[in-house]
């Protein structure tokens, strides 16, 4: 269908086995029943309901603008139902210039960005609460082989969303590397839906694609007036060996609140929400004073970012930190008692007790500064709970920038050189093992400098 009037004097059956393709806005008049494939390359509306069975699939063509589906009654997506748009965003070596928002040729063994960063990627693009863009495409790997094409774009508005069945716009992964090295994942892609009731158990996703360099997690806005939705959503960046970031998944209320989940929601200065509940895997990055009138409870399997030294002026957590709390900004908290993970990579000042529970830990990023804990009360250490930033230190040879030497510390200056030679240990208060370990440095009594990295071992080892 490549025109707006193009059902004014054709009737189409509303059961659909073979394909249908929509090369313009129109509006079908009737419940559409799918068990065949719809290509949605411009904005259909359906008077009424819209129903993807088993083995039916809705997408839109490659490097095309997105899917729009806008549906009266029920969007239902049955269980083996697909709304597929993997790797329907920009191809391979293409990407999205995040300055210029024009089409760039994306470097070697680069993994694209959308909602978040890819390995070794461009910035970010696109908006987290009203997406609309395609996945950039993931650069080539070793003797030309590809990279992943980006995830595709749907928006939705319905009456009611069922997903029992698959709603994605994954990135790809990279083809497997010729000679070597795989190439880049593509970056997930873009799904937005604006619904009455969002239901269903199946999933939502928009990841990013493996590779050598890993894809960036696409971005997921879901907007509802009620929810039973009891399926997956991510935007989870997959793990790779230059690992991309996670991107961005909005899921808001008609009350207000919000839901993060299988991704990050981040809250700006000014912003202002009557809730915020974490769920698996579900991020919530406090980048500056917003306000939050119910306490967060930072549950087990998800983490909350705080990256601006006001992030909790208007907003509390719960007592027990049962997931991550990740301060990358210098803040002052209340008292805690830790189940999970404290990272500290900037000073924290707790008014009060820091109460560390059996199987939890404090600790800091790999290469980090360091953490620097102010604590007004007691700390408490419990048995079976841990302070460890066992290997968060100098890297070693050979991934220190040093060729195959590890990373150290001038003793003279201070200042990051290269350290211990292959087969020779990292050195700090003494020198590691091997003549060709780096000299000691940092001081005896007032120790504050990361360890330094051992060489390279044999074949390549670390």
């Amino acid at each position: 269908l490549e025109a707006s009037d193009a059902l004014t004097n054709l009737t189409i059956n509303g059961a659909i086995a073979g394909t249908l393709q929509v090369r313009a806005p129109l509006t079908f008049p009737s419940t559409i029943t799918l068990s065949g494939t719809l290509i949605a390359d411009d904005a259909l509306g359906v008077t009424g309901d819209l129903t993807v069975n088993a083995g039916a699939v809705v997408t839109h063509t490659a490097r095309d603008g997105g899917a729009r589906l806008d549906v009266t009654g029920t969007l239902r997506v049955n269980a083996a139902g697909l709304i597929a748009l993997n790797g329907r965003g920009l191809p391979a070596v293409v990407f999205i210039d995040p300055a210029t928002f024009l089409e760039s040729a994306t470097p070697d063994y680069v993994g694209e960005s959308h909602g978040c960063r890819g390995g070794n990627g461009a910035q970010v693009y696109d908006s987290a609460r009203d997406p609309a863009l395609l996945g950039s495409g993931g650069g080539r790997g070793s003797c030309s082989s590809s990279g992943g094409a980006g995830g595709g774009a749907i928006a939705i508005t319905a009456t009611t969303l069922v997903v029992d069945g698959f709603l994605r716009a994954d990135g790809n992964a990279a083809a497997a590397g010729g000679c070597g090295a795989a190439g880049g994942g593509g970056a997930g892609g873009t799904i937005r839906a604006q619904v009455g009731t969002l239901a269903g158990s199946g999933l939502i996703s928009a990841k990013g694609g493996s590779g050598n360099a890993g894809g960036g997690g696409g971005r997921i806005a879901l907007y509802y007036t009620s929810k039973t939705y009891g399926g997956v959503v991510s935007a989870l960046a997959m793990a790779t060996s230059v690992q991309a970031q996670d991107g961005t998944v909005w899921m808001e209320q008609g009350s207000g609140a919000l839901t993060a989940e299988g991704g990050i929601l981040e809250l700006q200065g000014g912003d202002s929400f009557p809730s915020v509940a974490l769920r698996n895997f579900g991020t919530l990055a406090l980048a500056g004073p917003a306000s939050v009138a119910a306490a967060v409870d930072v549950r087990a399997g998800s983490t909350v970012r705080l990256t601006d030294t006001a992030a909790l002026t208007g907003v509390s957590l719960l007592p027990t930190i049962a997931g991550t709390l990740e301060v990358n900004a210098p803040i002052t908290s209340p008292g805690h008692s830790v189940s999970g993970t404290l990272v500290v990579n900037e000073a924290l000042s707790v008014q009060g007790d820091l109460t560390v529970l059996a199987g939890g830990n404090v600790t800091h990023l790999e290469l980090d500064d360091g953490f620097d804990l102010d604590v007004s009360g007691t700390v408490d250490v419990r048995l079976g709970a841990t302070m460890r930033v066992d290997g968060a230190g100098f890297r070693p040879g050979p991934i220190a920038g040093f060729g195959d030497n590890g990373a150290t510390y001038s003793p003279v200056t201070l200042q990051v050189v290269s350290g211990s030679t292959p087969q020779c240990g990292g050195s700090h208060g003494g020198r590691g093992a091997g003549g060709g370990a780096a000299l000691a440095f940092d001081d005896a009594d007032l120790p504050d400098l990361f360890g330094g990295g051992g060489g390279e071992g044999t074949c390549n080892s670390l």
